[in-house]
């Protein structure tokens, strides 16, 4: 983020950022401030939170980490929009106010919400390891065997330590295929 990180604060400017440190801090981080005020360099904030922590002033360095993509807790209520889905197929449609995905927590790694290919107001429920089932609203009718279900994923660093490739799209074009590197390095 431009602008984010500065060079080593003033005196002055490292002990406000002490002064003004979040009450959340803990304990230890606090009586470190309070020993060193010649503070070199104050980390924290996230990606929900990088414009107001740059605004505020209290940190030289942000520490947003799943800007790239977005995931669940950092779109709520922030100007992001996420850009990592996993995309899922309908196995079964032999449940009435249900179907079965093959995606469970080997894929999503926890419970995801239904970002696009099902019914307005569906939503994901975690069903093992390997299956998760697209509940309906009632009345919605099912999509088919077969058809496409993407889910908006809550975390997305363990989400993205479960493959191998990530496929990169553009609306519904194919543009380049990235290899995750630190899979099952997590």
């Amino acid at each position: 983020m431009p602008g984010a990180r500065a060079s080593s604060p003033t005196r002055p400017r490292a002990t406000r950022a002490c002064a003004s440190a979040p009450r959340w801090w803990s304990l230890p981080a606090t009586r470190w401030c309070r020993r060193d005020s010649r503070l070199r360099s104050s980390s924290g904030g996230g990606t929900s939170t990088a414009a107001l922590d740059v605004a505020a002033g209290t940190f030289n360095e942000l520490q947003a980490g799943s800007y790239v993509f977005v995931d669940r807790g950092d779109a709520t209520g922030a100007a992001l929009a996420p850009s990592l889905f996993v995309s899922t197929a309908v196995i079964s449609t032999n449940q009435p106010g249900r179907v079965t995905l093959d995606a469970g927590g080997k894929a999503v790694g926890a419970a995801a919400l239904v970002a696009r290919g099902a019914p307005a107001a569906a939503s994901y429920a975690l069903a093992g390891v390997e299956h998760g089932f697209l509940v309906l609203p009632e009345g919605a009718a099912p999509p088919a065997a077969g058809a496409r279900v993407e889910l908006f994923t809550p975390h997305i660093d363990p989400t993205v330590n479960l493959y191998d490739v990530m496929y990169c799209v553009r609306g519904e074009t194919l543009v380049d295929i990235w290899p995750i590197d630190a899979r099952g390095r997590h």
